[in-house]
Parts: structure tokens; C-alpha cells; sequence
């Protein structure tokens, strides 16, 4: 049996997979409390898109998140060497000795929309 090892979190709509776990308001796991659940040092890749402003979360009815208080946590569940692709407005607080950045991609939707940076960090 083969583990899965990849980890969606705020996944929306997002259908069900086998390839992959997900993290969201609708699973009932809470990201800012996840290890509570997930065991530590298991997921090879996280991949996460939490909600930008209260806006956000009022259209897709979730709540915003303490980004510092998630990466602690994906810290915890990501294995050694594991990437974290983090898609956001702002850069997350980090620890450098927890994690260093790989790569920073900026990105735009079309014209009148966000501009959104997918930062990917490598456990360390």
C-alpha cells in the first residue's frame, strides 16, 4: 500500500482523491491544529491556498487563519526535506531554521485581479 504523502490544504472544492489528503473548514480539521490529528513528520508535499482577507472568507464561508500558527503546525507534519508551496498575498512569518525558500513565483490572474506570490519552502 502506498502512503499518501501529498497534503491540500484550504482545499474548497476541491474534489476527493486518493492522490492526496485534505485540509479545510469542510473536513473538520482545523489547519491551526492539524498535528493534533496528522502525524508528525509524514507529508512530503503541502500545498496550500488559505483565504486572502475577510472577504475572502465571507464569500467562501470559512474563517482567516493565524498564518504564523499554520506554519508552525505544517512544520510539525512535513517531513524532513518536504516542501511547503504556500500561495498567498503576503509572505508568512517563518523560522529560517525551519524552512528556506526555493522559489518565489509572482502571479496574476488577468487585469483588475490580486496579485498573488507562490513562495515554496523546503523543510530543513
Amino acid at each position: 500500500i502506498v502512503q499518501n504523502k501529498t497534503l491540500h490544504l484550504f482545499s474548497g472544492s476541491l474534489p476527493d482523491n486518493s492522490d492526496y489528503d485534505k485540509v479545510d473548514f469542510n473536513t473538520g480539521i482545523d489547519a491551526e491544529e492539524m498535528s493534533n490529528i496528522i502525524p508528525n513528520n509524514f507529508y512530503e508535499l503541502i500545498l496550500a491556498d488559505p483565504p486572502y482577507s475577510i472577504e475572502d472568507c465571507d464569500h467562501y464561508g470559512c474563517c482567516m487563519i493565524k498564518r504564523n500558527k499554520v506554519f508552525k503546525e505544517c512544520h510539525k507534519v512535513l517531513d524532513k526535506d518536504g516542501y511547503l508551496i504556500w500561495l498567498d498575498q503576503v509572505l508568512p512569518q517563518y523560522r529560517k531554521d525551519q524552512f528556506k525558500v526555493i522559489a518565489r513565483i509572482g502571479m496574476v490572474k488577468s487585469t483588475n485581479h490580486r496579485f498573488r506570490v507562490i513562495t515554496i519552502f523546503q523543510k530543513l
